[in-house]
């Protein structure tokens, strides 16, 4: 792989990431409004995240606070998608 080729690719990862982060706080938005942690046996979001995605602690926690910021306020959520904030901006406002 040539070096432009692999700055592209690592480049082209990024955004893929970035796109679905934002979709997964989408989700885990809606599936807390919907209270789906409790009716898949968990005793909220967070718990969810750990045990049912795997996720580690600091990153549930991340997570769930970006969620409900981006849940609340859908401008977070479009300026996160469209890199004008980084998730721990995201979280800062929650």
């Amino acid at each position: 792989m040539t070096d432009d080729a692999l700055d592209a690719r690592l480049k082209e990862l990024a955004e893929a990431e970035r796109a679905a982060q934002a979709e997964q706080l989408a989700l885990l938005a809606e599936f807390d409004r919907r209270g789906l942690p409790e009716a898949s046996g968990c005793s909220g979001l967070y718990e969810y995240c750990v045990k049912d995605l795997g996720l580690g602690e600091s990153a549930a926690y991340e997570r769930v606070r970006a969620a409900r910021a981006a849940g609340r306020w859908p401008q977070v959520a479009e300026d996160f998608r469209e890199r004008r904030l980084s998730l721990a901006a995201v979280c800062v406002l929650a």
